[in-house]
């Protein structure tokens, strides 16, 4: 099977310009029909899905964003007839990242058992898609979430993965789907912070709930300092492989998981060489457990009216609560 952008490449070749939609149809074997396609005139990609009409519900918010916007088209009129989504470019600067959006999404609907299922999988993933294009559209991450990725990955491997199983190791990562802590485990929570500064300097702290131990069992900071000047260390995209490497010998379903992870924390593998120019040599890394006179807001500190904040708090005045390594790793897994 071919995956869309390659028959998009062979439908903008072929000689035909007249309007209309250009199609050849991808994964024959699934219970929609799903196509690769082109809009002329302009020679638009596009995803089109034909289904029964009534396996759409009535009351759909068809999703759209920077970069694509979903519609129906009828094909067949009438009670029982057939209607089209079409999912389509709607801003050539993301045409890259529309066509790894079409891959995901035509595969996702391709393993639906039914046709009700099919739309369920497509909203669902384009509603995935939608955060994405908000929150990091077709330039990749900043610097900053660079470093702060690598840190929860190296997090992952160096500390959970083998510790529990695939499965769990990688459900256990809540930063990327908006947790208030990184890492969620039965015997604590793990907020993951990291700099490039040598010595440490202030610690940014961008919640007030993002530090308060109240709201969870136990509470600890993992501190990272990385030297990105380094000619040795891992880049980003290396990370990455290990990880799927690590995982995918024992559990693919974990890979899947991780991939989504990924997704939703804004990486993506077409911006590889955005991020493989830097290597990340790992100076240090230390354990805080928020207890006590650490240094930090608790929500029920903040007067009444006042609904967010970020703060900084000083690396040394975290020293008096530094925890032993294999101590953290122990209490991850208490119940």
């Amino acid at each position: 099977m071919n995956q869309p952008g390659s028959l998009w490449k062979d439908l903008a070749e072929e000689p035909r310009v007249e309007p209309g939609w250009h199609t050849r149809r991808i994964f024959p074997d699934a219970i929609s029909d799903i196509r690769a396609a082109i809009l002329e005139p302009g020679a638009t990609p596009a995803l089109l899905i034909e289904l029964a009409s009534s396996a759409i519900p009535p009351d759909v918010d068809y999703p759209s964003s920077r970069g694509f916007v979903l519609s129906p088209e009828i094909a067949v009129p009438g009670p029982g007839g057939r209607t089209r989504l079409c999912l389509l470019l709607s801003d050539r600067v993301f045409r890259e990242v529309f066509e790894v959006l079409c891959q995901d999404v035509a595969g996702t609907i391709a393993e639906a058992s039914s046709e009700r299922r099919a739309v369920q999988a497509l909203l669902l993933r384009l509603r995935i898609w939608q955060e994405f294009m908000k929150r990091y559209g077709a330039e990749g991450l900043g610097l900053e979430e660079q470093i702060g990725l690598f840190a929860e990955l190296f997090f992952l491997t160096e500390n959970v993965i083998g510790r529990v199983s695939p499965f769990r190791a990688v459900q256990s990562w809540k930063g990327p789907a908006g947790g208030v802590q990184d890492f969620e485990f039965p015997g604590c929570s793990i907020e993951v912070k990291s700099t490039t500064i040598l010595p440490p300097g202030p610690i940014k702290i961008s919640s007030l709930s993002q530090l308060d131990e109240t709201r969870v069992k136990r509470l600890v900071l993992c501190h990272m300092t990385f030297d990105t000047g380094s000619v040795s260390g891992l880049t980003l995209p290396e990370l990455v492989q290990r990880i799927r490497g690590k995982l995918g010998s024992e559990d693919r379903s974990a890979v899947m998981m991780f991939n989504e992870s990924l997704l939703e924390a804004g990486y993506l593998d077409i911006h590889e060489g955005l991020y493989s120019g830097r290597r990340y040599l790992v100076r240090s890394v230390c354990f805080f457990e928020v207890t006590g006179d650490f240094p930090r807001i608790r929500a029920s500190e903040v007067r009444t009216g006042v609904l967010s904040g970020s703060y900084g708090i000083e690396f040394s005045a975290c020293l008096p609560f530094e925890l032993d390594a294999e101590r953290v790793r122990n209490t991850m897994l208490e119940d």
